[in-house]
């Protein structure tokens, strides 16, 4: 039978390891959008209407994908407190 205290030690561990998989995720979204914006960049120093448009998108698609990310982990976090009783 586990005590009140094994039981908050196992949601911590649990949050800790979603908080990690979270920032993991983030970072690599955030390493996809810097590599967009330098595409995109490199495309318009090579003035190529179309390819600077596309690249754009690739920007604000890898935002939106970060932006989503961060409402499900806040909405988590709102949803389970890190301590319980």
């Amino acid at each position: 039978m586990h005590t009140a205290l094994e039981h908050v030690e196992a949601d911590a561990r649990s949050s800790i390891k979603g908080i990690d998989a979270t920032v993991l995720g983030l970072q690599r979204s955030l390493q996809d959008t810097k590599k967009s914006t330098v595409i995109a960049l490199e495309e318009f120093v090579a003035s190529d209407n179309n390819k600077i448009k596309q690249a754009i998108k690739n920007v604000h698609y890898q935002l939106k994908l970060i932006r989503g990310t961060l409402g499900i982990y806040l909405e988590a976090c709102a949803a389970k407190p890190l301590v319980s009783f």
